[in-house]
């Protein structure tokens, strides 16, 4: 045998045992390369309660606490859309017809503020007047009536106590007596049987008038009570302790006042005369 057939026998066989052998060697292996299975997790134990008994009875209530939020923030923005808009509103146009002269019973070319019925144009403006002293006036004698209306004729339905109502809201309107210390006059209607029921301080009703607005139905139309006056500031009060409600009887015009006359303090962050405090509204 030639030397050159020897050595590629002898390579060949060395290439091929190298082959064999590899291969003994990856199935002898194999079973370290192949991915083991996930261990299974480990039994679970009895659920621990997430919350104790009174938490949970705590949160079953949440619904409804947030369902009573909810029917609250609906009535205030009710309230707001319908009884401090109208007192803001009721306090533009009181300072028009002040400024206006339109009501002027002394002659003294100084305006007087108004009643519902004046400034909605339903009756002539009061012209009656006592010289006094003090001076008074009346609707003994009327000038023209308002043209064209100062107020919105929603408010021109006033009643024998001289309330008018609007969207579930009462509304009053007081001006100063000739009293001193002034009280408090009031408007009685309809239009048809104006009246006041008292005299109006002439002088007085020149820089002083205030107005209320509370529900008609207690809960149900609103629950707030609402003031403003010649300030043009709108309070209010949660109507608690008053309770001020329906058309039944005219409200008590020292209710947001300090003191009993139209000229004392305003309850302005305190207790009025009708027990409950009275905040500034925006």
């Amino acid at each position: 045998m030639k030397t050159s057939t020897l050595v590629v026998g002898m390579t060949g066989s060395g290439i091929l045992g190298g082959v064999v052998g590899a291969w003994v060697f990856l199935a002898f292996f194999a079973d370290s390369f192949a991915p083991k299975p996930a261990a299974a997790p480990p039994a679970a134990g009895p659920a621990e309660p997430e919350f104790s008994e009174e938490e949970a009875a705590a949160l079953r209530k949440v619904p409804k606490r947030l369902e009573e939020l909810e029917g609250s923030i609906d009535a205030l923005r009710k309230e707001r859309r319908g009884a401090i808009a109208t007192l803001r509103n009721l306090a533009s146009c009181q300072a028009q017809i002040q400024v206006s002269g339109k009501i002027d019973g002394d002659n003294d070319g100084i305006g007087e503020y108004g009643t519902f019925l004046e400034m909605t144009g339903s009756v002539g403006v009061r012209r009656g007047h006592s010289p006094g002293p003090p001076p008074t006036g009346d609707f003994t004698l009327k000038g023209s009536q308002v043209n064209p209306p100062i107020l919105s004729p929603a408010l021109a339905d006033v009643d024998a106590m001289g309330i008018a109502t609007k969207n579930g809201y009462a509304y009053m309107i007081f001006l100063p007596d000739g009293r001193s210390p002034a009280g408090w006059v009031h408007e009685t209607g309809p239009a048809a049987a104006v009246a006041l029921s008292g005299a109006v301080g002439v002088d007085l009703s020149e820089t002083t008038w205030c107005a209320y607005a509370w529900p008609v139905a207690r809960g149900s139309s609103g629950n707030r009570a609402f003031f403003v006056n010649q300030s043009g500031d709108v309070l209010q009060s949660a109507n608690g302790s008053a309770a001020h409600n329906g058309v039944a009887s005219a409200i008590d015009p020292a209710s947001a006042f300090r003191g009993a006359g139209i000229t004392s303090q305003v309850a302005v962050g305190t207790a009025g005369r009708d027990g409950d405090v009275w905040k500034v509204t925006n």
